[in-house]
């Protein structure tokens, strides 16, 4: 008897491959059933010169299969549109599962292929949660957006409370999977183990002895509010409380973070650039206290957790889906209207309530579960679900 080809899935998120999905991507690799495979798309001159993320992936080093692009960024007034030539090719592929960016034009025009009975999922988020104030142009992409949402063949969703989002929205319910949406925790939580003996010489070799340290990982974008950040530093820093900021990441905001570094010095502020192999991370995890981020939220909590720092976030209408992760027992959720003079008074208190070690200990608990191996699975079964619907 003559075997069935294997059914083909094409793959795309934010029009490239963030390093934090390289793992994730590999473990599909390992663990999808024969009956389907899948091909990520990928631009690999991002592997030289990065322009949809700026940490870079390198695409020789990926064990996972590429569907090779290039890619053309178009300026439409203030916003930037994306076009990626692998339409046509994505005609030959019986399922394509991409983000609802409606700035991605390729991933917009696939819908067509559903007249051809070619499945069509989306994974990630209901909608932009991002916009402030959105303009009519804004609004109408929403509204476009939700329309394709519906009209998908299966959704993939972050949590189970984007799951709900969807729902309510008229996607029936069996037609979704929730992912549990996260990063390689288990790799993570290895190196805090591995690094933590040695605290006390990163902290001393980072010259931060006997200081309480706030940490930062993540883009430096307005939303993320990097300013606010600075701003208290500045205040705790003429009160001579002993609080230093360590900063690592990249983007609009940088020379902002620089300028902070210039005027209160290293003894205040140390920035680190952008950093994504975790024997770079690792040391600076373990010499930091707390986990401080003043704006949107996303997967970078989870990082902090498994080093046993403490969340420190606002109660913000812009936060992704991960934010469901976060709960009493883990983090500070403070009002939206805090200021950063109110912050900075606020610090040392909320340092002290997670200073036993029985409260250390009880944060990587509350997001053990939440497995990249985990995840995988729940992919997979999802896309068996999608391919037999």
């Amino acid at each position: 008897m003559e075997r069935c080809a294997p059914a083909k899935i094409l793959i795309s998120q934010h029009a490239t491959i963030p390093h934090y999905r390289v793992r994730f991507f590999e473990l599909l690799e390992q663990y999808r059933p024969k009956r389907w495979e899948f091909q990520v798309v990928f631009d690999t001159s991002e592997s030289e010169s990065p322009r949809l993320y700026l940490e870079h992936v390198d695409y020789r080093s990926l064990n996972f299969p590429i569907l090779p692009c290039n890619t053309r960024l178009i300026s439409l007034g203030r916003h930037r549109l994306i076009w990626q030539d692998f339409l046509w090719v994505a005609r030959r592929f019986d399922a394509i599962i991409t983000d609802n960016f409606m700035s991605h034009i390729t991933y917009v025009m696939t819908y067509a292929y559903r007249f051809t009975n070619t499945k069509r999922a989306v994974w990630g988020h209901v909608r932009d949660r991002q916009a402030h104030s959105p303009s009519r142009f804004k609004q109408t992409t929403e509204a476009l957006k939700q329309r394709l949402v519906l009209w998908s063949d299966f959704f993939f969703a972050y949590t189970p409370g984007e799951c709900e989002l969807v729902v309510k929205l008229g996607f029936p319910r069996h037609r979704v999977v929730v992912l549990n949406n996260t990063i390689d925790i288990t790799r993570e939580r290895r190196a805090f183990c591995d690094a933590l003996p040695r605290r006390n010489e990163y902290r001393k070799r980072l010259g931060v002895d006997g200081k309480i340290i706030l940490l930062y990982v993540g883009r430096l974008w307005r939303e993320k509010r990097v300013g606010f950040l600075l701003k208290t530093m500045q205040h705790l820093h003429e009160s001579g409380k002993p609080f230093h900021l360590f900063v690592v990441g990249a983007g609009e905001d940088q020379s902002e973070v620089e300028t902070a570094v210039f005027e209160m010095g290293s003894d205040s502020i140390t920035y680190f650039g952008p950093l994504t192999s975790i024997d770079d991370l690792a040391p600076i995890y373990i010499a930091s206290d707390m986990y401080v981020i003043a704006g949107a939220i996303g997967l970078a909590p989870l990082n902090a957790l498994c080093y046993d720092l403490p969340v420190v976030a606002f109660d913000l209408s812009t936060h992704g889906p991960e934010i469901e992760y976060l709960t009493r027992d883990n983090s500070v959720i403070l009002p939206a209207h805090t200021t950063p003079d109110e912050f900075a008074r606020q610090l040392p208190d909320i340092a002290t309530s997670f200073d036993q070690p029985a409260t250390r200990f009880g944060l990587f608990p509350t997001i053990q579960h939440l497995t990249i191996e985990s995840m995988v699975e729940r992919f997979i079964h999802g896309v068996d679900r999608m391919l037999e619907g």
